[in-house]
């Protein structure tokens, strides 16, 4: 399955946790679009609260069930899906990682989620974070398989 990532947070978040590689595509509204126009893909995207959702998330149906446990939404368009990931991604994976009782900390990455997106927004810096990062979400999917394991089951 094509998979299209808003960011490289949301790249990193295909790559780790459904093990495919994603198209960093640099904007909610250009995900968005893809899964409208093409069929059989995958989009995921963060709710980040200081940017517009755009005029055409609305008319991509949430299915059920909601993953509340891991707060994801999951959307589907024809035979297309998107993620949503809730709020946005720096919160999410704090927020998720004390819920899992795992340490930003213990990856050298700070507890804030403001912190993190300041850290990670700097031009050129996430390729040195990625490492870690990615680290800090294989120990949250490592303590949640159960709902990773269903997210996964219901886009294939």
């Amino acid at each position: 399955m094509i998979t299209y990532g808003e960011c490289n947070t949301e790249c990193l978040f295909s790559k780790v946790i459904l093990g495919q590689k994603a198209k960093h595509l640099q904007g909610k509204d250009r995900v968005v679009k893809r899964i409208m126009d093409e069929n059989g893909v995958l989009g995921i995207i963060d709710l980040d609260p200081s940017k517009p959702t755009g005029k055409y998330l609305e008319q991509i149906k949430r299915i059920e069930p909601v993953f509340n446990e891991i707060d994801i939404i999951l959307r589907k368009f024809k035979s297309s899906y998107l993620i949503e990931i809730s709020p946005y991604f720096e919160e999410w994976l704090v927020n998720l990682s004390r819920k899992s009782n795992v340490s930003p900390k213990d990856f050298n990455l700070p507890e804030n989620p403001k912190k993190l997106h300041e850290l990670i927004s700097i031009k050129g810096r996430f390729d040195k974070l990625e490492e870690r990062i990615g680290g800090l979400l294989e120990a949250i999917i490592s303590k949640n398989k159960e709902h990773f394991n269903k997210l996964k089951n219901n886009i294939k």
